[in-house]
């Protein structure tokens, strides 16, 4: 490796050591000076550019961001090749391919962040294609919009694709039955859901999510044998919650079920 290789590679290092210590800053004052220091040692860090948008409060600016840095990458993926055949469906297996993904992610959430589900929901058709085995998880952001539009049958045939049994998955099967009408048997995948995770309980007792994790601060999390329980069930409500704002009497459906209350 000549000199001019090795230092660029030292800079990209030192870019993404700096983006580390900004997820870790004790201030957004801080968080946004590192983040911008690392962009200067390296213009093309992505998950620096991503991070920067993070603290953008206005939806619509942070989408149209979003797609100018989509379009640089899809323009970069397309002059080297990576749409190709042999690459459709490996997406996060190339790390030159895995920027493009994290853009695509952070502009399907935005997307529903604005209400604008069917664009969200042919985006993660589009990763879902891309990404066959899907290592970011967005199956079951796509499966909550599916049911929240009643799109049933492709719920059906993305759940049987990937049907494991985990919390995810237990919460969008119940959910589909909730949205059926079919409420015995969503009860039944809400105690399974109990089960994964008892500690959920505390951010199901009603619709608002804010108390309820200021509830959580409280009582637990200064207990090392609580942290992981909670901070699983902060980001699983905190994913999902496009779900909850949407539709109220789930939450509530939730709260019954998991206060051994009648739910009808």
């Amino acid at each position: 490796m000549n000199e001019n290789n090795l230092l660029r590679t030292s800079k990209i290092e030192q870019s993404y050591n700096l983006l580390q210590e900004a997820y870790i800053a004790n201030s957004e004052r801080n968080s946004r000076k590192k983040a911008n220091d690392a962009l200067k040692l390296y213009p093309q860090n992505i998950d620096a550019k991503l991070f920067l948008l993070s603290f953008e409060k206005n939806f619509i600016n942070k989408l149209e961001k979003l797609n100018t840095l989509l379009e640089e990458e899809t323009k970069k993926l397309e002059n080297d090749g990576y749409f190709k055949k042999e690459y459709i469906g490996e997406f996060w297996l190339y790390l030159e391919t895995r920027p493009y993904m994290k853009i695509l992610y952070e502009k399907i959430k935005t997307l529903i962040e604005l209400g604008r589900y069917k664009e969200a929901i042919a985006e993660l058709e589009k990763m879902i294609k891309l990404c066959k085995h899907d290592n970011l998880g967005i199956r079951y952001i796509l499966m909550g919009l599916y049911c929240i539009l009643e799109d049933f049958k492709k719920f059906e045939k993305i759940y049987k694709k990937y049907n494991y049994d985990c919390m995810e998955n237990n919460l969008m099967f119940a959910f589909y039955n909730f949205k059926k009408g079919d409420y015995i048997t969503a009860k039944e995948y809400i105690l399974k859901l109990k089960k994964q995770n008892p500690f959920l309980l505390l951010l199901a007792t009603d619709s608002q999510l804010e108390k309820n994790l200021n509830r959580i601060d409280e009582k637990f999390l200064d207990e090392n044998t609580m942290d992981i329980y909670m901070e699983e069930s902060i980001n699983f409500f905190l994913e999902y919650n496009f779900i909850f704002d949407n539709i109220p009497g789930f939450i509530k459906f939730i709260s019954n079920v998991y206060n051994n209350k009648k739910i009808f």
